[in-house]
């Protein structure tokens, strides 16, 4: 699994199969800002760390957490100070050949320290394809999207390229339905670089999105980010 990259959130699982029963692998980010699916959850430093644990089987669970602002006021949601999120995941993922892999997941996003008294923990479907490791496609769904009474969707594709030896290139974009209200859908996408020295991997993006992503927290968080990320990784298992 690779370091997930800074607007991505909770990490999904690479294009490759382990001949190890177990494998686990942990990461550490450190941001200019978080921005998820084209909204700035926090357009302040923030840190994130991640939990990686994969089976030759195919089964895999992951574990990410996250720090965002909760004290944005919107049309939707009432003031509340800067809280965790938490994203696991448990999925099965298998190659279809030798370039294409499929996988399904369940996820729980839990708010962690919202403070407000009431919860807004959902689930959420996952579909991912990948085309070796170069580029990638998802379809999320959610029933009760953050306890609000109505459903959402998030359809995303994204992939790299190599520039040089060190440097690669990256884009994608999406389309989100339902995140900020019922009948909100907004579009988003990105350009960026990295690139990996010393076990560290640094990432500078850009991101824009449509005016509709507004209604996810508040005006202030849509719109053009430039986003500044240092990942790191260590191989726990095998």
């Amino acid at each position: 699994m690779p370091i997930p990259p800074t607007d991505a959130g909770p990490p999904v699982p690479t294009f490759q199969v382990s001949a190890a029963e177990v494998t686990m692998d942990a990461y550490a980010s450190f941001a200019s800002q978080y921005v998820y699916r084209g909204v700035a959850l926090r357009d302040r430093p923030t840190s994130s760390f991640a939990l990686s644990t994969g089976t030759s089987y195919g089964w895999f669970v992951d574990l990410w957490s996250g720090l965002v602002d909760g004290d944005a006021q919107g049309d939707y949601a009432s003031p509340r100070n800067n809280e965790w999120d938490l994203d696991s995941s448990v999925g099965y993922g298998a190659a279809l050949d030798d370039n294409w892999l499929a996988s399904l997941a369940l996820a729980r996003i839990i708010e962690v320290g919202d403070g407000d008294g009431a919860s807004h923990d959902y689930n959420e479907w996952r579909a991912s394809v990948f085309y070796r490791d170069v580029a990638r496609g998802q379809f999320a769904y959610s029933e009760d999207y953050f306890q609000r009474g109505w459903s959402s969707w998030n359809a995303e594709l994204s992939g790299s390229h190599a520039l040089t030896d060190m440097l690669s290139g990256e884009w994608g974009f999406g389309r989100s339905h339902g995140s900020g209200r019922d009948d909100n859908d907004y579009s988003y996408a990105w350009l960026g670089v990295y690139g990996v020295w010393w076990h560290t991997q640094w990432d500078a993006r850009w991101v824009d999105s449509s005016h509709g992503a507004r209604y996810v927290l508040d005006s202030g968080r849509a719109g053009n980010h430039l986003m500044l990320s240092v990942s790191w990784a260590l191989h726990l298992l095998p």
